[in-house]
């Protein structure tokens, strides 16, 4: 399992910080497709957020989407959205990562990721 929750404080201005954030969600996501594809008796589902471009958007949008769909598989109820932030905005970023981390360990408490 990738743990994202050492990229909780990221400096808004630290691209290798972001570079490894980058990294370590697209695997945390894509072991979360996996055990649930498991769980489903499938488990090749890829996760399409593994990329090192720079959060936009789309991205935000996209990645809102994944969440949504990974809390229906999950009977998740009241996921919050998760779709906006200004990236230039220090205190959003921090209180966004605070949000989508704690989606992540709740996703990973079902899923019995440790």
């Amino acid at each position: 399992m990738m743990n994202i929750e050492p990229f909780s404080s990221l400096d808004i201005n630290d691209e290798d910080a972001w570079a490894s954030f980058r990294l370590a969600h697209g695997l945390a996501h894509q072991t979360i497709y996996l055990e649930i594809g498991r769980l489903n008796g499938g488990g090749d589902k890829k996760f399409p957020l593994i990329d090192f471009q720079k959060f936009d958007k789309d991205w935000l949008e996209n990645h809102n989407i994944e969440h949504i769909s990974i809390s229906n598989a999950l009977n998740i109820v009241g996921t919050p959205d998760i779709s906006t932030v200004n990236f230039e905005n220090q205190d959003e970023v921090d209180n966004w990562m605070l949000t989508h981390n704690s989606l992540h360990k709740q996703i990973d408490q079902l899923l019995n990721i440790t």
